[in-house]
């Protein structure tokens, strides 16, 4: 490697690391589920579900049918507060949101949920955060990607909007949850939606209380 290659090389290891002291370790899902699969001409999930302890590399995904690149359209996201969204912050440091349950919320896409039809309504769903942090593999052909936390964005009962850790892929199982949590409450109001509360998901190690409790992290 020539001497711009390695400037280039440190560069990018000292922002991967800066990611990963503000959000976590970048990890692979170890379950990527039937319905995240792409579909076959009926309509249907091409395969079952896929489980691998050391994180799922290689099974093909759907892009999120609410995929939205929060981190480069910055400020052009109002999100509405009758949705819940799902987030997850990719390897990259970029913001992603989208729905896991696209027709139950079609005023995410400024749809009436009356005008849908029954074939709509009872469309296959659970399109979960390995559908948002998915890359391009070999061939074009998406697969998962690394994510450093993840979980929901939704509006708060006490007024504004709030985020958790939610992500039985990509959020739970940290250290310091509440930090991270409270880190990527910062990138969201950074890119336009400031974030009132934070709510840590339950463990054993803090006896299961920390999902009933709501944080103030500011307005």
């Amino acid at each position: 490697m020539d001497l711009e290659g390695q400037r280039e090389q440190q560069y990018l290891d000292k922002v991967m690391l800066q990611l990963t002291e503000r959000f976590g370790a970048a990890r692979l899902p170890k379950k990527v589920k039937r319905q995240e699969a792409p579909f076959d001409a009926e309509n249907n999930p091409t395969r079952g579900d896929i489980e691998n302890a050391d994180g799922v590399a290689d099974a093909p995904v759907r892009l999120n049918s609410g995929w939205y690149d929060l981190t480069e359209e910055d400020g052009g996201f109002t999100p509405v507060a009758s949705v819940k969204y799902l987030w997850v912050i990719r390897e990259d440091g970029n913001l992603i949101l989208g729905v896991e349950d696209p027709s139950k919320a079609p005023e995410a896409f400024g749809i009436d949920l009356a005008t849908l039809d029954q074939d709509a309504k009872g469309a296959i769903e659970g399109l979960g955060h390995p559908t948002l942090a998915a890359k391009f593999g070999k061939g074009g052909v998406l697969q998962p990607g690394g994510g450093r936390i993840g979980g929901e964005l939704f509006a708060a009962a006490g007024g504004g909007w709030a985020i958790n850790d939610h992500s039985g892929r990509y959020g739970g199982g940290r250290p310091d949850p509440k930090g991270l949590l409270a880190e990527a409450a910062k990138e969201f109001a950074r890119l336009g939606i400031p974030i009132a509360f934070i709510q840590s998901k339950a463990t054993a190690e803090n006896g299961g209380t920390d999902d009933q409790e709501v944080a103030l992290v500011g307005q």
